[in-house]
């Protein structure tokens, strides 16, 4: 009853009411008596918590509420955000909370399997108070609340990568209404996770544009949208191993006796950040200050080599590892430039420069390429192997150069534009040996020339041990002076009038032979322009290993000889008279059963491409041959006919023909297979007579029983008579029934 005073003895009485309550309850009305509800209330009883006014108009007057608690309710919306890494799952959750009808001191939410790193913000939760039992968090609020909150959560757990699954429940909230929840899932950069969906449980993927922008590592989000109150996400997990390619753009500016060296290192990091790069830098190049590495516009401090620069080859590649100001992923540029001195060509002389160059070590080598340009009249022409002019060359454009592997020098020819063209340089004879055996090759040059140059360079093969070569001038051992990779100067003495020289060339290769088959044989040779006049070329196999092709452009300089048990090949010229033709030194190596052929060609020589195989495999296929023509010949009569057989031997007289040195070759090969099938035949044709003997006899014999038929054969003298024989009924066996 919520009735006012009275004033006794007043001739009349009203007055105004007004009600309020606090917001934990609320306010049933009941009956009332000479009250009415009004909208408007005096200045001095309007307040915060008035829930209504009324007026009453007189005593004794009623007005009765029945006061009632009042009920709180919560709704929430969370939208939760997993970020994998290989070794752990972070979770960053956002729940809105909603709450209704009253306030709440605490907040509860369940956190199977995770480990609460966060609840915030601080001004909403008191830190210090969170309990967590049997895997659910009691988050106590700073103060009782109550309307629209944001509370925030982080959380992790352990990730077992081996297994290459992963299951992730999401929390568990406790309200009276929650919202269909929200899930982006992140994956690292080096994690790749391809969703299972046979263990999702809940959740559906959501369509439209992805909810967050994808970071330089390019990963790509996955947006769920939850269809149940226990959502869990499943998926199959890799983690993937970092990935960097690289492209090496350069530029060189020839000029004043300097070669300034800009080069371009553009990277492309995948699936996880690098903090540190590795170069390959020539040991001439490592010393301090000897070069600037710059990234972003920031220069780095490359660390030190592992050997001493100053000790070695200048030229051999060293690791020098850049530290990275911050670990990188995607793209990433390194500039690295420095400066060499080398030797300007004269009027009557070129000069021939090796300049170093940094290569990456990390990664894939995707592109190689290097503008040569100078700054004077000086015209630069390639010299080393491995690199290839580009199209577009010329005096604005530079030489352009492009490689598709890693190359540690630039070998270049420098000329005066307009001057001497430089020495004149003639070989007259050029004698070259390769030698293959089971796991090595060795090669012997020996070029007897004409020239006023005061060096010649010599340019050996790829993969020559450049340092283990030696050289012979006329006989006498010279230390030659290293030029490049594969580059060898060698001196003459000072220059003058034309002089006569011999020289004579021996290098070995550590790495294995090339596999038997097509072979593409790289010679020994002179740089520079050369006149030739005639060359030999002697290849030396394994006894087991046989020339099937030889290289076009040469004439093979041997002749077919019977030497009791096959026909072979031998040369025209033995090893002493290639020697004293060539004016090498007296050397002849004990051969043993090798097999040796010998190649000749007038002026340059062409490329070197032959085709080898094995004695074994040869034998094996061409008896093969043999032995199946041979089978279907006595198999298939067919093939027996006197036109499949002139087709035949026109075809295997063609073959001869055409290529009379493998067609020898094979069909002393197939001697095998020819006899089997001459066996074969011998065999087949005493089955086929014993067969038809054995036939005759039987015909021969004096009665034959054909069922009711009989063939009598006369006694001798006796007439034959043309009546017909009646026939015989066989006779009835034994307990036989009618």
């Amino acid at each position: 009853e919520l009735a006012g005073f009275e004033v006794v003895g007043a001739v009349r009485q009203w007055g105004t009411i007004a009600v309020a309550a606090d917001g934990r309850r609320r306010v049933l009305w009941g009956e009332c008596r000479r009250t009415s509800q009004i909208e408007q209330l005096p200045d001095g009883l309007r307040g915060e918590n008035v829930l209504a006014g009324f007026e009453y108009h007189g005593q004794p007057f009623s007005l009765t509420v029945r006061p009632a608690p009042r009920k709180t309710r919560i709704a929430v919306e969370p939208e939760y955000v997993l970020l994998v890494d290989p070794w752990r799952v972070r979770l960053e959750a956002k729940l809105s909370y909603s709450i209704r009808g009253g306030e709440v001191s605490q907040l509860k939410v369940g956190l199977p399997g995770w480990r609460l790193i966060e609840a915030g913000p601080d001004r909403l939760v008191t830190p210090e108070g969170i309990a967590i039992e049997e895997g659910a968090a009691t988050i106590p609020l700073a103060r009782p609340t109550s309307g629209e909150i944001e509370l925030r959560i982080s959380a992790e757990r352990s990730v077992d990568a081996a297994s290459g699954e992963l299951s992730i429940p999401l929390p568990a909230l406790e309200a009276d209404a929650i919202r269909p929840a929200s899930l982006t899932v992140l994956p690292a950069g080096n994690v790749e996770l391809i969703p299972d969906e046979t263990r999702l449980a809940d959740l559906a993927l959501r369509a439209g544009p992805p909810s967050m922008n994808l970071d330089e590592s390019g990963r790509q989000p996955l947006d769920y949208r939850a269809t149940g109150d226990r959502p869990v996400f499943a998926a199959a997990l890799r983690v993937l191993k970092r990935q960097i390619s690289v492209a090496v753009a350069g530029h060189v500016s020839l000029a004043d006796g300097t070669a300034s060296v800009r080069q371009k290192f553009s990277y492309t990091i995948r699936h996880e950040p690098a903090g540190r790069l590795t170069l390959n830098i020539p040991r001439k190049l490592t010393a301090p200050g000897r070069m600037l590495i710059v990234c972003d516009g920031v220069p780095l401090a490359p660390s030190a080599a592992d050997r001493d620069p100053v000790g070695g080859d200048p030229l051999e590649a060293v690791p020098v590892g850049v530290a990275l100001s911050e670990p990188r992923i995607g793209e990433c540029e390194l500039l690295l430039s420095y400066t060499v001195a080398v030797e300007e060509p004269s009027a009557d002389r070129p000069a021939v420069v090796a300049i170093p160059l940094a290569m990456p070590a990390d990664g894939d080598l995707t592109g190689n390429e290097l503008i040569v340009k100078t700054l004077r009249n000086i015209d630069p022409r390639l010299l080393n192997e491995g690199w290839s002019e580009s199209p577009g060359n010329g005096l604005q454009t530079g030489l352009r150069l492009t490689a598709a592997a890693r190359r540690y020098s630039l070998d270049l020819d420098l000329h005066l534009r307009g001057g001497a063209a430089g020495g004149a340089l003639v070989v007259d004879r050029a004698w070259t040996q390769t030698r293959f055996d089971a796991g090595w090759r060795q090669d012997r040059a020996v070029f007897r020339l004409a020239t006023d140059l005061p060096e010649i360079e010599a340019v050996l093969p790829g993969g020559a041990d450049v340092e283990q070569a030696s050289v012979l001038v006329d006989g006498q051992p010279v230390k030659p002076r290293r030029m490049g990779e594969n580059r060898l100067s060698i001196p003459l003495g000072e220059r003058g009038s034309t002089r006569r020289a011999t020289i004579e060339l021996r290098c070995h290769y550590p790495a294995a032979r090339p596999p038997r088959g097509a072979m593409d044989v790289k010679l020994p040779r002179l740089a520079g322009k050369t006149w030739m006049r005639r060359a030999y070329w002697q290849l030396v196999l394994p006894p087991n290993e046989h020339l099937i092709s030889a290289p076009s452009g040469w004439t093979g300089e041997y002749v077919w000889k019977f030497n009791g048990t096959f026909w072979g090949r031998e040369q025209s010229i033995n090893q002493a008279e290639l020697e004293s033709w060539a004016g090498a030194t007296a050397d002849t190596p004990n051969f043993g059963r090798a097999n040796r052929y010998l190649f000749s060609a007038i002026g340059e020589p062409s490329p070197t491409k032959v085709r080898t195989a094995g004695r074994t495999w040869i034998v094996l296929w061409s008896s093969a041959a043999a032995l199946i023509a041979g089978l279907l010949l006595i198999h298939v009569p067919a093939l027996r006919r006197p036109q499949v057989l002139f087709a035949g031997g026109v075809a295997l007289l063609a073959a001869g023909l055409i290529a009379p040195r493998p067609a020898l070759l094979a069909a002393q090969a197939a001697a095998i297979g020819l006899a089997l099938a001459l066996l074969a035949g011998l065999l087949q044709r005493g089955l086929v007579g014993t067969r038809a003997a054995s036939a005759k006899k039987d015909f021969s014999s004096s009665r034959i029983d054909l069922g009711s038929s009989r063939i009598a054969t006369p006694a001798q003298g006796e007439i034959p008579s043309t009546r017909p024989i009646q026939p015989i009924a066989p006779p009835a066996p034994e307990n036989s029934e009618r």
